[in-house]
């Protein structure tokens, strides 16, 4: 165990809030394919007269190519794609989903289960999903966008590092808001996503965009396991073993000595405290936390070490640089609070 001395020092001072940060997480990662995919022509979906037309335009479209026996492909795709966007435009959510799971079955009827054109349609899909906060199916859809993505695009792809980071982040928005039935296993989860995709930037040669996508991650870690550490700090600790009665009964034995010179010994049994009932869990609770509270402290300074070979003027590595420092100011101030009730800060 280790005092405060070990809080994290860390150069410029912090000026985005916690929540802030926390706000940005949450938001959904836009991927960039279209370059590599076919897309449907920008049309006028401003109106309801203008999405009902394209509605209908579109369900026409669809019903020729059915009649044609033209089942899959990328023009087939777009137009129940198109068809989507504008039941999305009449706030038709439902029938938008179903229309997107058209779209992405043409796509695999022609290119195959792992098709990367699949992305963008999932995104046009994954948006309806969570206005109708389907949180299952959000997060089935955020799987299947990672998976297809780390099938098609190697490490440090952007496709590639955009699904990493938009799973990983629902899952950590997940677990603080409680939509999903786990509790802490989606956060868990994001923390492998990161750890995962770490070690397979790490093993590329050095390269600037590499590096930035690096130090993203590592600071993403950092923010799911303080987010580990804060939960389960607050988690009571019978959560953590307390089993067994609270007292036991201690029989304690007295002797005396008697006026006639003589000693006389007698014993009674008295219910006190079970210590192990108490220090077993505390114990186990503060290797639990402060096992979180190590491994964000460990990512921190990987992100620094990463970002101090970085230009000093990149606008990217000064966003960075100044969300590491909000991140060890958190952390310095929850071994502020946390240590008083210990007496130890709660690291191994």
């Amino acid at each position: 165990m280790v005092n405060e001395n070990s809080k994290m020092l860390l150069s410029k001072p912090a000026a985005a809030s916690l929540a802030g940060l926390l706000l940005a997480l949450a938001q959904p990662v836009t991927f960039s394919l279209a370059a590599e995919t076919d897309t449907v022509v920008a049309a006028d979906t401003t109106s309801t007269d203008g999405a009902l037309a394209l509605k209908a335009s579109y369900q026409q479209r669809i019903a020729e190519l059915q009649a044609a026996n033209n089942q899959g492909g990328a023009i087939l795709s777009e137009a129940w794609l198109g068809l989507g966007t504008a039941l999305q435009s009449l706030e038709d959510d439902e029938e938008a989903i179903a229309a997107f799971g058209e779209a992405l079955q043409a796509l695999r009827v022609a290119n195959g289960l792992h098709d990367a054109g699949q992305l963008p349609v999932l995104q046009h899909q994954l948006q309806s999903q969570e206005k109708l906060q389907n949180w299952e199916a959000v997060d089935a859809t955020l799987h299947l966008m990672h998976y297809i993505a780390t099938r098609q695009y190697p490490p440090g792809a952007a496709a590639r590092f955009d699904a990493v980071l938009a799973l990983a982040r629902w899952k950590q928005r997940a677990t603080e808001e409680k939509l999903l039935s786990e509790t802490l296993d989606p956060a868990a989860e994001a923390s492998m996503l990161y750890a995962n995709e770490i070690k397979h930037l790490q093993a590329l040669p050095a390269a600037s965009t590499t590096n930035l996508q690096l130090a993203t991650l590592h600071l993403d870690l950092a923010t799911v396991e303080f987010l580990l550490a804060r939960t389960k700090w607050a988690q009571p600790l019978a959560a953590y073993g307390m089993t067994g009665p609270s007292t036991v009964q201690q029989q304690q034995c007295q002797t005396v000595r008697l006026a006639d010179g003589r000693t006389s010994s007698f014993c009674t049994v008295q219910e006190v405290p079970n210590l192990n009932y108490y220090q077993g869990p505390t114990s186990n609770k503060n290797l639990d936390v402060g096992g979180h509270l190590v491994t964000m402290e460990q990512a921190v300074m990987e992100a620094y070490k990463v970002l101090r070979s970085e230009p000093a003027s990149l606008p990217e590595r000064d966003a960075l640089q100044t969300r590491m420092n909000q991140l060890a100011t958190e952390y310095n101030h929850f071994i502020e609070e946390a240590s008083p009730r210990t007496g130890t800060l709660l690291r191994p």
